[in-house]
């Protein structure tokens, strides 16, 4: 198996894209805006929704941001020059430290227009083929939103949306979107942690062959993913978010491997899985080492099939 190239982690000090547009005009296809919003709704969350839109003649996603969200928590009119100041003075808030599970922090007041600039900030700085790219975005109006790169469908469609007889991803497979999402984490992490990695989060350009395009993650939620993708189900199913928090932190309760058989998950692969849900964050094997196991797994498959 040929190496990945290896690229250099994302940091403070990596350039912004030249390519990046921060100053996006927003309009319909009537009304002639640079990008234009079409009438089909891709997603929903707490924060706005995210649209199918045509932006230098391609097909984009369009995350539209609820303004409202920002009112009296910051002028959304410094965004972009927030945006520009943390380029010039290296500014490096994104950070955070990894979580035993994952817990949104609250936001202090007047932050809302900084959190917005800071992900903006971060997404135009990175250049990987496992990391989604932001094409534009517009943070000095009402209508504020990111224009990102248009992937084909998410992990989660995959795993769960898959036709009655389809059964489970293959073991190939699931080593390869777990291999590239480790490859994107190893590139962000010197730098950049969130803490929402899920299957909606990991978008698949390709779903014949997939090639796995992740936000930003910790290393717990990688396991559980992986986890998923063997399993072909959701982990802690019928508890609610209280007790997956409670049973999780208190009880270490941890996704069951003892259920897959060894040809689903070899002895390698059940080890990392572990180490991954180590109680203690530090202990946890890094992104890169991460991506080294899962090689040398998959040659072994290859050379056990061969």
């Amino acid at each position: 198996m040929s190496a990945e190239p290896e690229l250099l982690p994302v940091t403070s000090l990596t350039p912004l894209s030249p390519d990046v547009n921060l100053d996006l005009d927003v309009g319909s296809p009537a009304s002639g805006g640079e990008v234009q919003l079409l009438p089909t709704t891709l997603g929903k969350g707490a924060s706005g929704r995210v649209v199918l839109g045509m932006y230098r003649g391609q097909q984009v996603a369009v995350k539209l941001l609820d303004a409202g969200l920002m009112a009296g928590m910051g002028s959304t009119t410094s965004c972009a020059a927030m945006v520009q100041e943390m380029s010039d003075t290296g500014t490096d808030e994104k950070s955070a430290s990894p979580a035993m599970f994952d817990v949104l922090e609250l936001l202090p007041a007047g932050s809302a227009a900084q959190t917005l600039a800071q992900e903006v900030e971060v997404l135009a700085r990175c250049q990987h083929p496992n990391v989604i790219r932001l094409l534009a975005a517009n943070l000095g109006s009402a209508r504020l939103c990111l224009v990102m790169e248009l992937m084909d469908t998410s992990l989660e469609r995959l795993l769960y949306r898959r036709e009655e007889g389809d059964g489970l991803i293959s073991l190939t497979v699931v080593l390869h979107i777990a291999t590239q999402v480790a490859l994107a984490l190893s590139y962000l992490h010197p730098t950049v942690l969130h803490r929402d990695l899920k299957p909606a989060n990991v978008l698949i350009s390709q779903p014949g062959h997939p090639t796995p395009v992740v936000k930003l993650a910790d290393m717990y939620a990688f396991g559980v993913i992986v986890w998923e993708m063997l399993a072909g189900r959701r982990p802690w199913e019928g508890l609610s978010d209280f007790q997956v928090a409670y049973a999780v932190a208190v009880h270490q309760l941890r996704p069951p491997l003892m259920r897959l058989s060894e040809s689903r998950c070899p002895p390698k692969l059940r080890t990392l899985l572990v180490a991954c849900w180590d109680p203690v964050p530090a202990r946890r094997p890094a992104a890169a080492e991460i991506a080294k196991t899962l090689a040398l797994i998959q040659e072994a498959l290859a050379r056990a099939v061969g």
